[in-house]
């Protein structure tokens, strides 16, 4: 099970969004997707005990809602 946490719902084009994912043990990679941004490749940070990067939201977007997409792939290479 992949759980993601975000510190705002609502984010402005050029403004980083801090990612949080938590995830089972047996992960292997954790990426975060977002139309017309560079994946995010999220990093295990034992302080916070979570898979965390930052996602810029590219300047160019046309204001609107879009779709993050955060998957995990464990060793076995199953995808959550």
């Amino acid at each position: 099970m992949v759980r993601v946490k975000l510190d705002k719902q609502l984010f402005h084009r050029g403004e980083a969004m801090r990612l949080r994912v938590s995830a089972s043990d047996t992960t292997r990679t954790v990426v975060a997707r977002m139309y017309g941004a560079q994946p995010v490749y999220l990093r295990w940070n034992p302080e916070m005990s979570s898979n965390t990067g930052q996602m810029v939201i590219p300047g160019y977007l046309a204001p609107g809602k879009y779709l993050l997409t955060v998957t995990a792939e464990d060793f076995a290479h199953n995808i959550g």
